[in-house]
């Protein structure tokens, strides 16, 4: 009776949900194809790059961005994802997972993760589009030693060069030092956040 229909409810819920999660996945498939940087990608040296374009409000174009790199390899990993949860067999996930094979690494220098192929992070700027595979994609964990310390170099030179810095950059900077385990240093862009940007009336 009562606990019968409450099953029929829940299941049509279920359904619902699955459903609109099906059209949400494909909706991202659509956006991949169709995003104006993927019909552009080139070979070169056995690697897939992606040609010159301009990570945001910096000030110098790169072939390479690590912010599109980060949004294209995300979005190929969330839709093969989304599509094993959701038993789709779409016909472009071959074509996913030869990008994510063959696309080109991050470009990294001594200070971190660059902005893109030649073209390091030299320029102060609020955005931290170029550390995107950081946080908040959470595509560079820092489980491995190697990489912790491509996180930790690149979140010190970002936050070094404090000229561009605003109230979300402290956010961000915040949350990436969350992510490598350094709640002191979150807390401590969290109260430079509130001391320098935040108002009375929280603009």
């Amino acid at each position: 009776t009562f606990g019968a229909a409450w099953l029929v409810l829940a299941s049509q819920g279920r359904a619902r949900q699955a459903k609109a999660a099906r059209g949400t996945a494909r909706r991202l498939a659509r956006m991949i194809e169709d995003s104006p940087a993927v019909p552009l990608l080139v070979r070169a040296d056995g690697k897939l790059h992606l040609p010159e374009a301009w990570s945001p409000e910096y000030p110098v174009r790169a072939a390479d961005t690590n912010y599109d790199l980060a949004l294209l390899r995300w979005g190929c990993q969330t839709l093969l994802a989304a599509a094993a949860r959701l038993k789709i067999d779409d016909p472009l996930m071959p074509h996913w997972r030869e990008i994510l094979a063959n696309l080109t690494p991050y470009p990294t220098n001594n200070d971190g993760l660059m902005i893109g192929r030649d073209v390091p992070f030299k320029v102060s700027h609020r955005h931290y589009s170029h550390l995107l595979a950081v946080y908040p994609l959470r595509l560079l964990t820092g489980d491995q030693r190697a990489e912790r310390d491509l996180i930790e170099r690149s979140l010190k030179h970002w936050t070094g060069l404090p000229g561009g810095l605003e109230g979300f950059s402290l956010g961000g900077a915040a949350g990436m030092a969350s992510h490598l385990g350094r709640g002191d240093d979150a807390l401590r862009y969290l109260q430079t956040l509130l001391s320098r940007f935040i108002e009375a009336n929280t603009l």
